[in-house]
C-alpha cells in the first residue's frame, strides 16, 4: 500500500513538473518571439526617427536662427539706430543754430 501511494505521488508530481515544464518552455518561446518583434519595431522605427532628425536638421538652418546670430544682429541694429539718432540730434543742433542766426540778422 505504501508503495502505491509512492508510487501515485511520485506519478503526480512527474505530471505537475511536466506541466510547469511545458508552461515555462511556452511562455520562454512567447518572450523570444516579442522580443524579436519588439527589435523590429525598434529598427523600423530608429530608421523612421533617423529620417526625419535628419529632415529636421537640413530644415533649421533655413527657418530658424541661433541665440547668438539673433543678438548679434540686434546688437548692430541697436549701433545703427543710435548713429541714426545722433545724426538727428545734430540735424536739430545746426536747424536751431541756422534759425538763431537768421533770427539775430533779422533783427539786426
Amino acid at each position: 500500500m505504501e508503495a502505491t501511494i509512492s508510487w501515485i505521488f511520485n506519478i503526480a508530481v512527474t505530471l505537475a513538473m511536466s506541466v510547469i515544464g511545458w508552461s515555462l518552455k511556452e511562455q520562454y518561446k512567447q518572450i523570444k518571439t516579442d522580443r524579436s518583434e519588439t527589435r523590429e519595431y525598434i529598427k523600423e522605427n530608429i530608421g523612421k526617427l533617423d529620417t526625419r532628425v535628419t529632415k529636421l536638421e537640413d530644415k533649421l538652418p533655413k527657418e530658424y536662427v541661433l541665440k547668438e546670430d539673433f543678438y548679434r544682429e540686434i546688437n548692430k541694429l541697436d549701433l545703427k539706430l543710435d548713429s541714426v539718432r545722433d545724426d538727428i540730434a545734430q540735424l536739430n543742433k545746426n536747424v536751431v543754430a541756422l534759425l538763431t542766426t537768421i533770427q539775430g540778422g533779422v533783427g539786426n
